[in-house]
């Protein structure tokens, strides 16, 4: 088989689309599990809420390892996508990026309402403690009469 100067062989460019096409696949499936982390953060921080968020970083991460497997492959099959001229290729390529920025969107916004979280609960810890130091104040006392101690005295 012929191959004209600058192409890469058929089977390469075969191969190529078929990584590409499953890491697009992966890529639109870390995008749901992104999207489904956003519903997880807005239940936190019930039990159920952090056994799902914890099962979604897991698939979230075997996505990210699968796909770095994938493109070291494309990189061992000496393919750079950019340059690619196959126009399946492309194509896959493009959507490819797009999927991964919105997944990326949805990424940081997770992050900041996980942030927010966070000092939502940082504040209701604060709030326990001054309520249980309060609690303490009226304690029970020797004198029945007692209805507040002092104890900074």
């Amino acid at each position: 088989m012929k191959q004209m100067a600058g192409q890469m062989p058929v089977n390469n460019q075969q191969e190529l689309r078929r990584i590409a096409t499953e890491k697009l696949r992966l890529a639109r499936w870390f995008r749901e599990l992104t999207a489904e982390q956003r519903a997880v953060v807005s239940a936190l921080p019930s039990e159920e809420a952090f056994v799902r968020m914890d099962a979604l970083v897991k698939e979230r991460q075997r996505c990210m390892d699968e796909f770095d497997r994938l493109s070291e492959l494309a990189t061992n099959l000496a393919i750079i996508e950019s340059k690619a001229t196959d126009g399946e290729l492309r194509a896959i390529s493009d959507e490819l990026k797009t999927v991964l920025r919105d997944a990326a969107k949805l990424d940081t916004a997770n992050k900041e309402a996980l942030l927010a979280q966070r000092e939502a609960m940082l504040k209701l810890i604060e709030q326990l403690k001054q309520g249980k130091q309060a609690l303490g104040a009226y304690g029970r006392q020797s004198d029945p009469e007692a209805a507040f101690v002092d104890k900074n005295k």
